[in-house]
């Protein structure tokens, strides 16, 4: 079954504005649906969600049976991706916080300084949990297979020489 992104833009504005304050206002549902769709990608190229892929327009879906319920996208999945574009979104918004502005006109100064601390810090906590996450998947089980080349070769070669010896003797009668 698909998942479409685009329903969980609000968790990922829940994830980067304060209660009450509304720091990205003028930020489209587009930009926000772009937030969620790479950070999706970037979660994979970290191993998360190998089974899963999402397209342009933000829709995830099993890779090879996407119609089976069975293969519903975990909602801590979800979880991840909003994590990993919120990481995305304060660092960008780091990027864009000018540090200080002055002005002066005349006797007249004005100046302001806005800090990046606090982002810098939240984004530092949300880098901390990605790394925290990544540990323990690479922790997880690794599944083994095995493959047990010479006894399939001797059942091979087997059948093959019995069929040969019935089909001689089915001559020799």
């Amino acid at each position: 079954m698909a998942l479409e992104l685009e329903e969980f833009i609000p968790s990922l504005v829940r994830e980067v504005n304060p209660p009450g304050t509304p720091r990205f206002e003028n930020v489209s549902n587009d930009q926000w649906l772009g937030y969620l769709t790479d950070a999706f990608w970037e979660a994979r190229l970290d191993g998360f969600m190998p089974n899963y892929t999402c397209d342009e327009d933000g829709v995830v879906e099993h890779l090879h049976d996407p119609n089976d319920p069975a293969k519903e996208f975990p909602r801590y999945l979800v979880g991840l991706i909003v994590l990993y574009a919120g990481i995305r979104v304060l660092r960008n918004s780091i990027l864009n916080t000018s540090q200080s502005f002055s002005a002066t006109a005349g006797p007249v100064q004005y100046s302001t300084q806005n800090s990046a601390t606090v982002l810098a810090e939240l984004l530092k906590m949300l880098q901390e949990r990605r790394k925290e996450l990544l540990e323990e998947v690479q922790n997880l089980p690794t599944p083994t297979f095995y493959f047990d080349a010479y006894t399939q070769r001797q059942h091979s070669v087997g059948a093959y020489w019995g069929e040969m010896t019935e089909y001689l003797v089915g001559l020799a009668n």
